[in-house]
């Protein structure tokens, strides 16, 4: 399986763009374009290529460059279009032909997404835990582009409390009432020393299977508090640092978009720590955001949180991937431009992909078939079938 890699870029209104070298396209309906090649794909010397594509005319062939002075027929215009999971067949091919399609990236594709609300519940928290309480449903409403959000609750306070100081209140579900009802369960009080136990919670959300992230997903914590966790970590023979926790978030492919209140996720994380350790350093929120692809919005209040979150989800860079299945030996496949292509938010890149039919194509049975996915962050679009019916120039 080759796998090319987009930089951040979400597909939205992703209509695919099929331009085929030397092709005439008959009619199609939204879901799949079939493609028959009419015009004679060869290089040959300017006269015979003339004569040639003469024959052809009506079909809408003409002469052009190949290599050197030599010419081939092609047929040019407007490329047909197929939407994102639409079939693109050809009904007949040759060794050596190609084409090429181009896919319109953005960053505000609808992808199936779970987002998980980490919240500190220390008794410092009671105005933000009251403000996700009554405005759970705007938080809901940021993923309303998403055909596909489902949601979990979970929250931590020191590491001396039940749970190591983390405790998944609601796996990611699609029951927004459920997680509705865990959210009104949540009570800020206690915490201990100043730091709480962050690093724990985090670890467990990337890896604790209760989470329930769902594999084929864009995977996001929200994560709010005003206190870095313990760094390293306190619990029993377990220590815990901030590069411990990007490792299993990422090894997730969890993006972290952080809301730190004042005196603010950033702060020391060794005072009154439990071991005689080298001081951690600050800056453990933004680490940590940063390394996932995520965000930190400092210096918030506590009314704001919703306004926060809604302003740190907009503003996250997107990555994403191609995925070809089974075409290995078959298709040669290029991106312009080279993938990986990353996109800030509101940004639109069009990638254009080249596929040229391979020798190894001809030791298929027939139909060949193979899949063109993009994704992003662990999460799919609808994946397109590539079907070739019928294949000329086999040995």
């Amino acid at each position: 399986m080759n796998v090319f890699r987009l930089p951040s870029v979400l597909i939205i209104t992703a209509a695919v763009l099929i331009h085929l070298v030397c092709a005439q396209t008959s009619p199609t309906d939204s879901d799949s374009i079939i493609v028959t090649l009419t015009c004679p794909n060869v290089c040959l010397p300017r006269v015979e290529a003339f004569n040639t594509c003469a024959r052809f005319i009506l079909n809408g062939c003409v002469p052009v460059p190949c290599k050197g002075d030599n010419l081939r027929c092609a047929a040019p215009g407007r490329a047909p279009e197929v939407v994102p999971g639409g079939d693109i067949v050809l009904e007949r091919v040759r060794v050596l032909d190609q084409f090429s399609f181009q896919v319109n990236l953005n960053t505000a594709s609808p992808l199936q997404t779970d987002i998980y609300l980490l919240s500190d519940a220390t008794g410092s928290m009671r105005t933000a835990i009251a403000e996700v309480r009554t405005r759970f449903s705007e938080i809901v409403e940021m993923f309303e582009s998403v055909t596909d959000a489902h949601f979990g609750i979970g929250f931590f306070r020191d590491e001396s409390d039940p749970g190591n100081g983390f405790i998944n209140l609601q796996g990611i579900t699609g029951d927004r009432a459920a997680v509705q009802t865990a959210i009104d369960t949540l009570v800020a009080r206690g915490g201990g020393d100043r730091p709480e136990a962050n690093l724990v919670a985090l670890h467990k959300v990337a890896t604790d299977s209760s989470i329930g992230w769902r594999p084929a997903s864009r995977k996001i914590v929200m994560y709010f508090g005003d206190n870095p966790g313990h760094e390293p970590t306190c619990v029993g023979s377990l220590q815990l640092d901030r590069d411990d926790v990007i490792e299993a978030l990422n090894a997730m492919k969890i993006t972290v978009v952080a809301v730190s209140f004042n005196p603010g996720l950033d702060g020391n994380p060794t005072v009154f720590s439990c071991r005689r350790v080298p001081p951690a350093g600050r800056g453990q929120g933004t680490a940590i955001s940063t390394a996932t692809g995520g965000v930190l919005v400092p210096n918030t209040q506590q009314t704001q949180l919703i306004e926060a979150l809604q302003n740190a989800v907009l503003n996250i860079d997107r990555t994403f991937d191609i995925d070809t299945s089974d075409c290995d030996g078959m298709l040669t496949t290029t991106t312009d431009p080279t993938l990986p292509v990353t996109l800030a938010a509101g940004d639109s890149q069009v990638v254009e992909q080249t596929v040229i039919i391979e020798q190894g194509i001809c030791e298929t049975d027939g139909p060949f078939e193979c899949q063109f996915t993009y994704t992003e962050a662990g999460a799919a679009l609808p994946p397109s079938r590539f079907r070739v019916l019928a294949i000329d120039g086999c040995p």
